[in-house]
Formats: structure tokens, sequence, C-alpha cells
């Protein structure tokens, strides 16, 4: 890794040792560490990795050893109730589950059609022409019709 990133390996090693959001090395080095791993900003998804890590692990565990200050965490709030409709055409309500909401969240299909926020991959917001595209590849890609 010191390698691709054409650094010395006490360098790379200094900055495993010390893989903390707020690192001047990491500022350094994050952005080609992301490019390596294809991750986007290496900061930032270290970030989203540890935030999420935070509620399943104890603090301890994490890499960087973050601390609860040193994250934070949003919430948002997401629709409990939906419309749907069946075979015959008649529409019918269902509520989902806590389990079903956070399920939900992480859905292709939900972040590809809801409109309130921007879709993004890696750090370019994606037009709606994109998108369709985008669902497009995935109905060809996953669905056996």
């Amino acid at each position: 890794m010191a390698k691709h990133l054409n650094t010395d390996s006490k360098t790379y090693k200094s900055l495993e040792e010390n893989l903390k959001s707020n690192s001047a090395l990491l500022k350094e080095y994050g952005e080609k560490l992301g490019e390596i791993l294809g991750v986007g900003n290496f900061e930032d998804w270290l970030e989203l990795v540890a935030s999420t890590l935070i509620k399943i692990l104890p603090v301890s565990t994490i890499v960087g050893a973050h601390t609860k200050s040193d994250l934070e965490i949003i919430e948002i709030s997401v629709p409990s109730v939906y419309q749907k409709t069946d075979e015959n055409g008649i529409g019918y309500y269902i509520t989902y589950t806590e389990e079903e909401l956070k399920r939900n969240l992480f859905n292709l299909d939900n972040i590809l059609n809801q409109e309130v926020h921007d879709v993004l991959y890696k750090d370019k917001v994606l037009s709606k022409s994109e998108i369709e595209k985008v669902k497009t590849m995935l109905k060809l890609l996953l669905e056996d019709d």
C-alpha cells in the first residue's frame, strides 16, 4: 500500500496506526487511499463505516479507537405506511415493521425511485436520465422476466 501511495513504509505504518478522521496523514493520503480501494473519499468512507459500527460494536473495537464524540449519528424519517395495489387493481395499505423499514432503507428500488434526496454514484449526483439508465441496467441484470 505504501508503494501505491508513493510513500515510505514508515509513513504508511504511521498512517495505519493513527487512523483517525482528524489525522493529518489521513487528510494527505485519504483521497488516494479511497481511489485505490474504490470507496470514494477514504476519510468519508471511514466515518460512515465507523458510525455504522458504533451502533453494533463497543467503541474500543473500532479502528482508530473512535469515541462517540468523534462520530455523528444522522437520523432520518421514512413513511411507515405505503399504499399498494393488488393484481385486481384494488388499493390497500401496508404498515412496515421497524425491521422492514431498516431493510427498505437500503433497497435499491426505494433509493432509485425516491425524489426527496439526491442519488449519488461516488461523488456525482445522478440526473433523472442517469437514474433511469441505472434502473434499466438493474432490470436487465437482475430480473428473470
